[in-house]
C-alpha cells in the first residue's frame, strides 16, 4: 500500500519546493474542497505536510473531527525536516511572493498607512495600527492568520489543487 503525501501548504508555497507525487490542499480550504479528496483515499496511509509540522496538525484534527477511518499523520518538522533528512524534493516556479510575505507586505502598508492618517487626520485613525497589531499578535499565538486566508483568494492567489 503506497502512502499518500498531501501537502497543506499555500499554493504559492507549494509550487516553489514539493515532494514529487504529492497532492496540495491547502489548509485554507481543506474542509471544503480537501475533505471530499481525502474520503476517496480511505485504507491508504497519508501523510499530511506543511512547511514545519503545524498546520499539518491542524489538517489532522480536522480529519478526526469527520469520525472517518482515515490513517493520517503528520510529518512532523514538516518539509523542512524532510530536506534536512536529504529527502528529494522538486523546485518548482515559486514566482510569486509567498503568502506570508504578503501578509508581512499587507500588514506593514496598513500600519503606515494608519500611522499616517492618525498623524494627518487625528486619533480615531489609531483603530487601523491597532487592528493590525491585534491580528498579527493572534496569528502568532495560534497559527490562525485571517488576513493570509483573504489574500489567498485574491486573484494572483488563486487555489490550483495540484499534484507534485
Amino acid at each position: 500500500m503506497n502512502q499518500v503525501i498531501i501537502d497543506v501548504r499555500e499554493p504559492d508555497e507549494f509550487q516553489s519546493e514539493y515532494i514529487e507525487g504529492s497532492i496540495n490542499i491547502p489548509l485554507s480550504e481543506f474542509e471544503r474542497q480537501g475533505m471530499p479528496i481525502i474520503k476517496q483515499l480511505i485504507g491508504k496511509p497519508i501523510l499530511i505536510m506543511c512547511q514545519s509540522g503545524r498546520r499539518a496538525e491542524i489538517a489532522v484534527a480536522i480529519i478526526k473531527k469527520t469520525n472517518a477511518q482515515i490513517n493520517a499523520e503528520v510529518f512532523s518538522g514538516g518539509i523542512l525536516k524532510w530536506k534536512e533528512q536529504g529527502n528529494s524534493i522538486v523546485s518548482g516556479s515559486g514566482k510569486k511572493i509567498p503568502l506570508f510575505r504578503q501578509v508581512f507586505i499587507a500588514a506593514g502598508l496598513m500600519v503606515l498607512v494608519g500611522g499616517w492618517a492618525v498623524f494627518s487626520f487625528g486619533s480615531s485613525f489609531i483603530f487601523i495600527p491597532v487592528l493590525v497589531g491585534a491580528g498579527l499578535t493572534m496569528a502568532g499565538l495560534t497559527g490562525f492568520c485571517p488576513m493570509a486566508i483573504v489574500l489567498s483568494k485574491m486573484p494572483w492567489n488563486r487555489l490550483r489543487i495540484r499534484t507534485g
